[in-house]
């Protein structure tokens, strides 16, 4: 034991060393990041040539805006109604930076429920003879329409140049440009090795992969059905079953589109149960998801442009979206991105003006 003392205060001696030099050269390098971002900020507020154009109007929905109107997220009736006065004041463009995505729900709109004087105890709200019904997103999809300047926002997936992607996407890009690859050839397509850290990860997303084939055979096969064709614990189905549906809800509404550019809810409906019946259960939710989510891509897809002698490496690139919810997107005069990142000091000093998409670019909101 003693003979082996001075080789292990030479290894203690340097291990310390060496993480000392780390940690001083890590904090050098943050250091100079933070130097360099104050003087980008300096050069910016003192010897910026650019003056700010007196024919934009930002219209903020602040704090004071919200204690007037109410609460946050506002119904899709008010946002008509304030794309309305911006437009009959004069507007050339208006970019609209919310993200609608989602539908909302139609509701009852009677004028009692908002009286200022207390309520009539004998108000009967019940059993109305003709409540009438706000379908707010096709009024706002009109409000768009009609004004024909408008500029909705789309959030995409996107990566900066040479940031890695996540085990998910790089086996997801795999396999579509070879959908029949084994998973022995996957594995060393990835460059993973039985002794990787990454083989867990790997295998779950193999197993959701193998799970998404069988339901793009037949989406309604449950737990038990899976676990029982894949020869898996049915725990290990449960896991990954959410997501899996819904990836094969979108291929069962992408085939149909490519099948029929014109088809519908009830045609996909047909092709997926055997009948066009509407259903109360998770997999006719997913497929409408799916419906609704193909039709916004649609419409994003008529506003991505070609970026001719742009190299697509030097670009962000996405390989997904968050589409604007449809017949809004439709009547949009232009589709157009609201990506950002902050810095760490969460300022944001870039965005990406284009962002390469399914083959073409798409536009940032303040590019469009």
């Amino acid at each position: 034991m003693l003979k082996r003392r001075p080789q292990l205060s030479g290894f203690l001696v340097g291990f310390v060393v060496t993480a000392v030099a780390t940690f001083v050269c890590f904090r050098v390098f943050d250091a100079k990041l933070q130097i360099d971002r104050a003087m980008y900020d300096w050069r910016v507020k003192h010897f910026n040539t650019i003056e700010a154009s007196d024919r934009i109007v930002h219209v903020d929905i602040d704090d004071s805006a919200v204690d007037e109107v109410g609460r946050w997220p506002w119904r899709r009736k008010r946002i008509a109604e304030l794309l309305n006065v911006i437009s009959e004041l004069g507007a050339q463009y208006i970019l609209v930076d919310l993200l609608i995505s989602e539908k909302e729900l139609p509701y009852f709109d009677d004028p009692r429920l908002y009286i200022d004087h207390d309520i009539d105890p004998d108000m009967s709200f019940v059993g109305l003879a003709d409540p009438p019904i706000v379908a707010a997103d096709v009024d706002l999809a009109e409000v768009v329409r009609t004004a024909g300047n408008v500029i909705m926002a789309v959030q995409l997936d996107a990566h900066s140049p040479g940031d890695r992607r996540s085990l998910r996407e790089r086996l997801g890009l795999l396999l579509r440009e070879n959908p029949d690859i084994s998973e022995s050839a996957a594995m060393a397509a990835l460059n993973l090795d039985r002794g990787s850290d990454a083989i867990p990860g790997f295998q779950r997303e193999w197993l959701r992969h193998r799970v998404i084939v069988e339901l793009v055979q037949t989406l309604t096969l449950d737990v038990a059905a899976l676990a029982s064709r894949l020869d898996v614990d049915h725990r290990k189905i449960e896991r990954l079953i959410a997501g899996a549906k819904r990836a094969a809800a979108a291929r069962w509404v992408d085939h149909a589109f490519r099948e029929d550019p014109n088809a519908t809810l009830a045609d996909i409906r047909e092709a997926v149960f055997g009948d066009r019946v509407p259903r109360l259960n998770p997999d006719d939710q997913d497929i409408r998801k799916a419906y609704r989510a193909h039709l916004g891509l649609r419409d994003l897809d008529r506003h991505l442009i070609h970026a001719d002698g742009v190299d697509p490496a030097h670009l962000h690139s996405a390989a997904s979206a968050v589409p604007v919810l449809h017949p809004i997107g439709a009547a949009a005069l232009d589709i157009a991105a609201v990506n950002f990142s902050a810095d760490p000091d969460g300022i944001v000093r870039r965005v990406p003006p284009l962002i390469a998409y399914d083959g073409r670019v798409a536009k940032h909101l303040g590019v469009a």
